[in-house]
């Protein structure tokens, strides 16, 4: 019998499809600390120490999105002075299909629409103003 995905599990792999992009894992810890505080129905406990925002109980999640196939994880070269590899995640095509499927709330749905909008936005200024 196939696992069953949660709400807060959903939300994460619709986040990941709306970005379209590899995501470092502290990148959507913060992410979705903010939504939390925007009110999007996350529950999770973060550590908060300056910019730096941590769930363990989000990182116990985005593996078991892993081990569905919603989510792959990867490891991407972090182009700073030492060259550390960080984790990172991006949607698989199983994901995809979920994704087409907002199975929870409106008020979510558009709580992780904004964010998205405002992240890429920021990208594409600071994309714009690299290259002008």
């Amino acid at each position: 019998m196939p696992r069953k995905i949660s709400t807060s599990g959903r939300k994460i792999v619709y986040l990941l499809a709306l970005l379209g992009t590899i995501v470092k894992r502290n990148t959507l810890h913060k992410l979705i600390y903010v939504l939390q505080k925007r009110g999007a129905g996350f529950k999770y406990d973060f550590m908060v120490e300056g910019s730096f925002k941590f769930s363990r109980k989000l990182d116990k999640e985005l593996e078991e999105l892993v081990s569905l196939g919603y989510i792959k994880k990867l490891y991407v070269l972090d182009g700073g002075f030492n060259g550390l590899y960080l984790e990172a995640y991006s949607i698989t095509d199983k994901g995809m299909k979920l994704a087409e499927k907002t199975e929870f709330g409106e008020k979510s749905r558009k709580i992780i629409e904004e964010l998205v909008r405002e992240v890429k936005g920021r990208s594409k200024a600071t994309k714009s103003a690299s290259s002008g």
